[in-house]
Parts: C-alpha cells; sequence; structure tokens
C-alpha cells in the first residue's frame, strides 16, 4: 500500500469514504441481482405459488396464525399511511385558507405529495389481497378437513370474519 492509501484509510474521513463506497457498490452490486426486481403496474411479482396447506388442524391453525400476523403488520403500515395523509390534508386545508399569501405552486407541491402518498399506500393492496386469498385457502382446507372427519366445520366463518373486508376497504379510501 501506498503512503497515501495507507493515509486515507487511517484517516476518519478517508476510511468513512472508503466504507461509504463499499455501501453504495453492495447496494448497487445486489439490487441488480434481485430474484424480484418490481416494476410499478407489473403484479407478476405477487404471482407466488401457495404453500401446501398441512392436514392437521392445530399446524393449520399455524399456517393461518402467520397470514394474521401479516395482516397486522399491514394494518399498522396502512394505518400510518393513512395517518400522515391526514396530516399533509390538514396541512393543506390550512395552506388553501392563505392562498393569496401562498404560491400555487407550492400548494400544487402539496397536492402532490398526497398523491403519492396514497399511491404508496394503494401500493400495499395486492399484499393485502394475498394474506386475504390464504385466509379463504385455509378455511376452504379447514372445511375440507372436518368434513372428512364427519365433523361439522364451525371455525369456517371465524375465519373469513378475520379478514375485516369492511374495515380494510374503509383504511383504502381515505
Amino acid at each position: 500500500m501506498s503512503d497515501s492509501t495507507k493515509d486515507r484509510h487511517h484517516s476518519p474521513t478517508g476510511s468513512f469514504k472508503s466504507a461509504l463506497s463499499t455501501l453504495k457498490r453492495a447496494a448497487t452490486n445486489n439490487s441488480n441481482k434481485s430474484a424480484h426486481s418490481y416494476t410499478p403496474g407489473d403484479d407478476s411479482i405477487f404471482n407466488i405459488p401457495p404453500d401446501p396447506l398441512p392436514d392437521n388442524p392445530r399446524d393449520l391453525e399455524g399456517f393461518l396464525n402467520r397470514h394474521l400476523s401479516a395482516l397486522d403488520q399491514l394494518q399498522r403500515t396502512v394505518d400510518a399511511r393513512n395517518q400522515e395523509i391526514k396530516d399533509y390534508c390538514t396541512r393543506a386545508a390550512s395552506y388553501y385558507n392563505l392562498k393569496p399569501r401562498v404560491s400555487g405552486q407550492f400548494l400544487k407541491q402539496l397536492d402532490a405529495e398526497i398523491h403519492v402518498l396514497r399511491q404508496q399506500r394503494n401500493g400495499l393492496q395486492p399484499l393485502v389481497q394475498m394474506r386475504h386469498d390464504e385466509i379463504v385457502r385455509i378455511a376452504d382446507h379447514r372445511k375440507m378437513l372436518d368434513e372428512k372427519s364427519g365433523l361439522e366445520c364451525t371455525v369456517y366463518e371465524m375465519y373469513l370474519g378475520f379478514r375485516k373486508l369492511g374495515d380494510w376497504e374503509e383504511r383504502f379510501s381515505i
């Protein structure tokens, strides 16, 4: 290693720059190798073959719980995004009331920000639908298992109720 290279690696800014450069290279290299790169408007990334479902009701409930947990996380994410949208709308309304003193360009930028926030939130709809579809598949499988065993399926409607379709419709309408 030359003296100038040694100095660069031992100086605080040199090591920071080196680390930053390495991180940038890693991010660029890894993003090019992604098996699931996403292009807006292309929903093929959501065409994931379903897991085979177990024939044991207890294991099936484990599958259900994993999907419900993922749905809860999506709910928290959508709710947080909705709060952001409401905050931006409140701010925009106050600026619109000051219209002669606030430029039209600034108001258009606020409107654009609100639009982007809604797009980001709405981009989660396919993930919610994917979880809902899995819940239906699990409920159908449980019903089939119970019928096979000569039992009445008492959990089918309960499983379907976990989707809370009305709540999700409201969340995506804000």
